[in-house]
């Protein structure tokens, strides 16, 4: 009888409604519960004494994160650096000389060879190749590429052209009295040009050491043309100043 009432009892109690709602919800919150415990279950246990992902350096371990932050910090000023460094050279190769230009005889330093006041540079009485790096021509017309620098001479007794290469490799020109070996290279915003004249004469052969300095102004209205020749007789310095026209 009495397991007929506690029977009789479950009975009534499964058909109660707020009995089923309460076990309802209990089952709802066995089933999360569960539901955690098995999730949780299938994350990979890092092992005992295991470090975090990242690198050491120097005995320090490092999180992924911060290595980095760090690689960043490092690399990108030396990023930064390498790109001052590749774009200082093209600007300073950039100057760019080309145009028509004419003598300013009142500004220049003209020499004067052979100890007899004759003049071989200017006016009438040119006789050198002017603006070549060997001369002083009343006019000169260039004509720049990145690979070369071409220069016509013009004076009363007509014109030539010299060219200088610009990648470092010698340049050949004929001149007046002899062939004409020079190599130019970039100083900064100057373009340097050395090299030796071979000079032929009736009584002897000999050679002359040349060395030109060109540089251009701020403005671009003004080229200036140092130069120093090394003869038997000794250093000849020059300084030629051209005006654009």
């Amino acid at each position: 009888m009495a397991m007929r009432g506690h029977a009789a009892q479950a009975g009534l109690d499964d058909a109660n409604p707020a009995r089923i709602g309460n076990k309802g919800g209990a089952a709802e919150v066995h089933a999360v519960a569960c539901l955690g415990t098995a999730r949780r279950g299938r994350r990979k246990r890092r092992p005992a004494g295991a470090r975090p992902k990242g690198i050491a350096l120097d005995g320090i371990h490092l999180s992924r994160e911060t290595t980095m932050t760090r690689l960043r910090i490092v690399f990108v000023p030396l990023a930064l650096l390498a790109m001052a460094a590749l774009a200082a050279p093209a600007a300073a190769q950039g100057t760019d000389f080309s145009g028509t230009w004419r003598l300013d005889a009142d500004a220049s330093e003209l020499p004067d060879f052979g100890g007899g006041g004759r003049r071989l540079f200017g006016g009438g009485r040119q006789q050198g190749g002017g603006g070549g790096g060997l001369g002083g021509a009343p006019t000169l017309v260039i004509v720049q590429t990145p690979a070369m620098l071409i220069i016509e001479q013009q004076s009363d007794r007509g014109s030539r052209a010299v060219t200088y290469r610009l990648d470092g490799e010698e340049s050949t020109n004929s001149g007046p009295r002899g062939a004409q070996t020079t190599v130019s290279r970039w100083d900064g915003a100057a373009l340097v040009t050395e090299g030796t004249i071979e000079v032929e004469t009736r009584l002897r052969d000999f050679s002359i050491a040349v060395t030109e300095r060109r540089t251009l102004s701020a403005d671009g209205q003004t080229m200036t043309i140092a130069a120093t020749r090394t003869t038997p007789r000794g250093d000849v310095d020059s300084t030629l100043v051209y005006r654009r026209e």
